[in-house]
């Protein structure tokens, strides 16, 4: 007895998928896509974490500067030391820094300490983005190199 329902079962369910398969292959798309995004999202967890783990530290920690650490993380680099690269460049380098910066002239001098060749110029009333914040400015300062 059991094993004719089962048989019934099975006879009723390929039956109903004859009749409807534009319904049955749209659902077995949209499981197949669910699948595939939960695998997904796992498969990159960790590197999620890591990213996120990345960006708590730096926006916590002295000494790291949030506003780099997406370039840092997509070139794969974190708290390298640029010194030696600076040393030997022989080409221009000009940096266009805000005169509210914190930290800008710090960093600068240590620019200018690596290579003495660096040029540096401080556009005044201006913090992050001197070239936004005083555009006129930093056009006449870019004008040098043509």
């Amino acid at each position: 007895m059991v094993g004719k329902r089962k048989k019934a079962l099975h006879k009723d369910f390929w039956m109903e998928i004859r009749k409807s398969k534009a319904r049955f292959i749209s659902i077995f798309l949209i499981v197949a896509l669910g699948v595939a995004f939960f695998s997904g999202i796992q498969a990159s967890s960790p590197d999620m974490r890591y990213s996120g783990d990345a960006y708590y530290e730096a926006a916590h920690k002295g000494g790291y500067y949030t506003r780099f650490l997406y370039s840092s993380l997509a070139a794969k680099y974190i708290n390298i030391n640029i010194c030696h690269a600076l040393k030997a460049l022989d080409n221009s380098i000009y940096i266009v820094e805000g005169e509210t910066e914190p930290n800008g002239k710090a960093v600068t001098d240590d620019y200018c300490a690596s290579n003495p060749a660096i040029e540096v110029s401080v556009l005044k009333e201006t913090k992050h983005l001197p070239h936004v914040e005083a555009p006129e400015a930093f056009l006449e300062q870019v004008k040098i190199f043509f």
